[in-house]
């Protein structure tokens, strides 16, 4: 049976093991007129500058190390309107000096991410980058973000660890593209000695 394709970055589902899940997330700081958009489901980092931490919030870009979490949405004051305004995604270039971003940032937090082809059966207990297939949607403000089926292999610096598939039957076949599957984030910033930077 085919599965729907309709890519949506990473989705928060539950925790590993049989820990309480909060679905808490985290407020972190986006800096002042930061050009790149971030969209509902997508990889946030902590920004480098000379080999440094800013301690700001950015994008993170598939395929690199240490990702902070997943990004939900964010608030801060309309520098027009002066009004304040939640958004499900950061549209990018917004000066304000309180934006502040929500980010699942637990380590042991599972998601649910779309396969950007056929994952088959062995995905289950492998490693695997993400990867950018659409942008994000203004719209919805949801992310194109999917799991790179092509890059699903052993090596442990690869961004995410294939933990299951949905249940949900419209996109749980293994054998057909766009399989919906659980990760954990493998390369967490927070899991290992690593310093917070890309």
């Amino acid at each position: 049976m085919a599965n729907v394709n309709k890519a949506f970055g990473l989705r928060p589902l539950a925790k590993l093991g049989s820990n309480y899940n909060s679905d808490g997330d985290t407020q972190y700081k986006i800096a002042s007129n930061t050009a790149t958009a971030i969209f509902q489901g997508d990889t946030v980092t902590f920004g480098v500058s000379g080999g440094v931490s800013t301690g700001f919030i950015v994008k993170h870009t598939p395929a690199a190390p240490n990702i902070l979490g997943v990004f939900l949405g964010c608030q801060y004051t309309d520098p027009t309107s002066k009004k304040p305004v939640w958004r499900n995604y950061y549209p990018g270039s917004i000066v304000a000096d309180d934006i502040v971003a929500f980010v699942v940032d637990d380590p042991n937090a599972l998601f649910l991410v779309q396969a950007s082809g056929i994952a088959g059966a062995a995905a289950i207990g492998q490693n695997a980058n993400l990867v950018q297939t659409a942008a994000g949607n203004t719209t919805t403000g949801v992310s194109g973000l999917e799991l790179n089926t092509g890059s699903l292999g052993a090596a442990s610096d690869l961004n995410v660890k294939v933990v299951g598939v949905t249940t949900d039957p419209s996109n749980s076949d293994l054998t057909a593209a766009y399989a919906d599957l659980i990760v954990v984030i493998n390369e967490h910033l927070y899991r290992g000695p690593t310093a917070g930077v890309s």
